[in-house]
């Protein structure tokens, strides 16, 4: 059969894979729609989104609405289009817009729905200390992350994973998931499974203050803190007033005085680590950055501090 008239909505980078294996198997999208271009730091010079880039790589047309509004969906509809695939777009799809389509929107996630509904999958199943999650083909309806499953793929999580890595595995495998369903989709073919509500979860939006260390936590658990929150907004203490950027971290294996209470800092006099209590052992502070300072290494901080360390909170 002729390929079937498609919408691609998508923005940030891990919607890219997707765009590029639908062109890889000849759905060309009729445009791409993302979200319009961000300023970006002092200058505010405008930044486009990743996926608006490689559609413009790839010779796509390309629309950049600031509102999914009346003109817009009115645009939309005139295509005659038969599905609108979404990925990572970063706005709920209104109901007029999805019925624009014949066969509506189907839209991939990066969870095992009805787990993790919501912005942040990837990093609450980090935090959670989950073993594995996934990616889930879905077809849209007006609820957030609500409509019936088409296919899923489990991916395990593992202890060196963060958010950046698995957001790069779940993009190219829940790529592979739209090309793989995307035909019998398009005849129909395909069983969709609605979601059991007793088993839904949702996945708030991660904020700076998310990044605020807890001291009082366990060491696995501080070090999930710090993989699932990277790139943004990282992890981070308090040494006095001042926040501390806590850049790169890992384990401390060697012995700690029973004297230590979680927050306090304390150097290892044989290497000169910087070393960081919590509620059951310790962390290395490799790196850190001190607000309005440059990063620099553990040790380096430790000369660079007027009187004897203290404790973070």
């Amino acid at each position: 059969m002729s390929k079937a008239k498609i919408i691609f909505f998508g923005t940030s980078e891990f919607a890219v894979p997707s765009l590029e294996k639908l062109i890889e198997a000849g759905y060309a999208p009729l445009f791409v729609v993302t979200k319009p271009d961000k300023p970006i730091g002092r200058e505010k010079k405008l930044k486009s989104p990743p996926v608006k880039l490689k559609a413009q790589e790839l010779s796509l047309p390309v629309k950049q609405p600031s509102k999914l509004d009346e003109k817009f969906i009115q645009q939309v509809e005139k295509t005659q289009a038969a599905v609108l695939v979404v990925v990572a777009y970063g706005k709920l799809l209104p109901k007029k817009l999805l019925a624009t389509a014949k066969l509506g929107a189907i839209n991939i996630h990066p969870s095992l729905l009805p787990k993790y509904r919501g912005p942040s999958p990837i990093q609450t199943a980090i935090l959670n200390l989950d073993p594995k999650t996934g990616v889930t083909l879905m077809k849209l309806d007006e609820g957030m992350d609500s409509g019936p499953i088409i296919a899923q793929k489990e991916v395990k999580i593992l202890d060196d994973d963060d958010a950046i890595s698995m957001a790069n595995c779940l993009a190219v495998f829940g790529a592979q998931l739209l090309i793989d369903n995307l035909e019998n989709y398009f005849n129909q073919k395909v069983t969709l499974t609605e979601q059991d509500e007793s088993l839904a979860s949702e996945s708030k939006l991660i904020e700076r203050e998310d990044g605020h260390v807890n001291w009082s936590k366990s060491t696995k658990q501080i070090l999930a803190q710090f993989r699932a929150l990277k790139p943004w907004p990282g992890i981070f203490s308090y040494l006095g007033k001042k926040r501390l950027k806590l850049t790169k971290i890992k384990p401390y294996r060697g012995q700690i005085d029973n004297k230590f209470q979680p927050g306090d800092l304390f150097i290892n006099e044989k290497s000169g680590d910087l070393i960081a209590k919590s509620s059951d052992g310790a962390l290395v502070l490799t790196t850190v950055q001190l607000e309005g300072k440059k990063e620099i290494t553990g040790p380096e901080f430790v000369n660079g501090l007027k009187g004897s360390i203290s404790s973070l909170s």
